[in-house]
């Protein structure tokens, strides 16, 4: 889901941004001479501490030399055990440290299913987003088995979003769709990602080996990926969970 938001770079240890807690436009016609309405635009100063997701793996010095894909298989899955960690993070971090505050968490609008079926619920979840949150869905977050039902949503004349020896599209109502199980079962997320968030980079993903306690002494390596970062939510109510799906 990184894909989804702006990513930056920093030096700092704590991000400290403006959040849009109140906006009010009155912008209005008026005639010459007339006096405009003021606006009302209030920003909030935040706060978010760097955190660090990392993982480790033992290997034997033979099986870096004996084998050639291990160097590269390795690193790619703890590469890929990285990422994964911080998409949940991002998703559904509690803000404890070490801990992301994920948008779940985070005090977002949320939408409850309710009698609605699930593509009824997901639309008026971005109709949240929309007013009062005056931002424009970019894209819904959801989880594999809260898929299924759209995917095999269907009529008398068929599959809804493509027939079945077809992907089909993941799109809805002309957003793009990230199926993801490091979402909530149960719970899906839309939200203007373009414009009102983004991830920051303290150190991008890094892999380090070396040599830990007697791994020397018994001809083993330690590979370590890390990465440090934070998010930043510039406006709360731009995003909104869909709930009880």
């Amino acid at each position: 889901i990184t894909d989804l938001m702006p990513v930056g770079n920093t030096t700092q240890a704590l991000i400290k941004y403006m959040e849009e807690t109140t906006f009010t436009n009155t912008a209005a016609e008026k005639a010459e001479g007339v006096t405009s309405v003021e606006a009302t635009l209030a920003e909030t100063e935040r706060s978010v501490t760097v955190q660090k997701i990392t993982v480790h793996l033992t290997v034997t010095e033979e099986q870096l030399a004996d084998v050639d894909q291990v160097a590269g298989y390795v690193d790619a899955r703890l590469r890929t055990m990285v990422q994964r960690r911080l998409e949940t993070q991002l998703i559904a971090g509690d803000g404890n440290a070490p801990n992301l505050m994920g948008f779940l968490n985070a005090g977002v609008a949320s939408q409850a299913k309710g009698a609605d079926d699930t593509i009824d619920a997901i639309y008026k979840a971005m109709d949240k987003v929309r007013t009062p949150g005056e931002g424009q869905p970019t894209a819904l977050i959801i989880h594999p088995t809260n898929w299924q039902p759209v995917r095999l949503a269907k009529t008398s004349l068929g599959y809804i979003w493509g027939h079945p020896s077809e992907v089909g599209p993941t799109r809805i109502f002309g957003v793009p769709v990230v199926v993801t199980s490091n979402i909530t079962l149960g719970t899906a997320l839309t939200g203007d990602f373009a414009s009102y968030c983004q991830l920051w980079m303290r150190q991008g993903v890094e892999v380090q080996v070396g040599y830990v306690n007697t791994t020397f002494v018994e001809g083993k390596q330690v590979i370590r990926v890390t990465m440090r970062c934070a998010l930043a939510i510039y406006r709360l109510t731009a995003f909104c969970t869909v709930t009880g799906l």
